[in-house]
């Protein structure tokens, strides 16, 4: 394949903001032209990336991330020192739950070169194994290489708030929330902080900020809900139980809305 023909896959590759519809154009291209493109290293790792990125926005089916797989694993083959490659294919293999497998390459990737994405994408690992203390470990590695990196900032902060460790949890979502007075994620991350801490009247404040910003954000109404029956305002809290889920008994001990998810890194499921 000349330099020509390879230049028209590439200008039909999508970018990070493209509509579902471009994805699926796209890996009809790949179906189609899969024998072609397996013999380019190049395309592989350009279309397995793209493949999986597709698959992360719920753009693309499953089948899509296995042939992610198999055109990084070929571009790897050819390259298995090339660090983009190898960061690829850990994102790719955490997407399918091979966690220890995504880890190993991730840290083989930075045995070559240290990189901010790199120790960003091993810290989520870490932390879909519940391994707190090495995620937190990783974010802090991203961070020197980053500094104010906020998926970082955020994941770091939901890592400390699994280690019972509220108060480095609230420091790291205030930082966050004053670099980005925008991030409606972290005024939730914020103010589900203060509710842990029973600083009850700041949790509601955060947490009306973060309605602002985003009404529908996950999570966001179930601690409203919380924070609500918390304050004695019971009927508030059941009438947004009942708007979200229909009529349930609240009680201290209903831990549903507690869960923070890890920002952005968080793998499908």
């Amino acid at each position: 394949m000349n330099h020509e023909d390879q230049n028209k896959y590439y200008k039909k590759r999508p970018r990070p903001d493209s509509k579902k519809e471009i994805f699926l154009e796209f890996y009809s291209l790949f179906k189609k032209d899969s024998n072609k493109i397996f013999v380019q290293p190049s395309l592989c790792f350009m279309f397995g990336s793209w493949l999986l990125e597709g698959y992360k926005k719920k753009f693309l089916p499953y089948e899509a991330l296995e042939d992610s797989k198999i055109l990084l694993e070929k571009a790897l083959n050819e390259s298995p020192e090339n660090k983009s490659y190898l960061t690829n294919l850990s994102i790719c293999f955490r997407e399918m739950g091979k966690i220890e497998d995504a880890i190993n390459l991730c840290k083989k990737s930075l045995s070559i070169e240290a990189s901010y994405h790199a120790f960003l994408h091993l810290g989520n690992c870490h932390s879909d194994l519940n391994n707190y203390k090495d995620a937190i470990d990783s974010f802090e590695k991203c961070l020197g290489i980053m500094p104010n990196h906020e998926e970082a900032i955020y994941n770091s902060a939901v890592c400390y708030k699994e280690l019972s460790n509220n108060k480095k949890a609230l420091e790291l979502f205030t930082i966050l929330t004053e670099l980005n007075q925008n991030s409606p994620s972290a005024f939730l991350g914020k103010g589900t902080i203060l509710i842990e801490m029973n600083r009850l009247g700041e949790a509601e404040e955060n947490l009306l900020k973060a309605l602002d910003l985003k009404e529908n954000l996950t999570g966001l109404r179930g601690m409203l809900a919380k924070l609500y029956h918390k304050q004695g305002r019971k009927r508030e809290a059941l009438n947004i139980k009942i708007e979200d889920e229909g009529a349930i008994i609240l009680s201290n001990s209903d831990k549903k809305s507690d869960k923070i998810k890890l920002l952005y890194g968080k793998k499908n499921g």
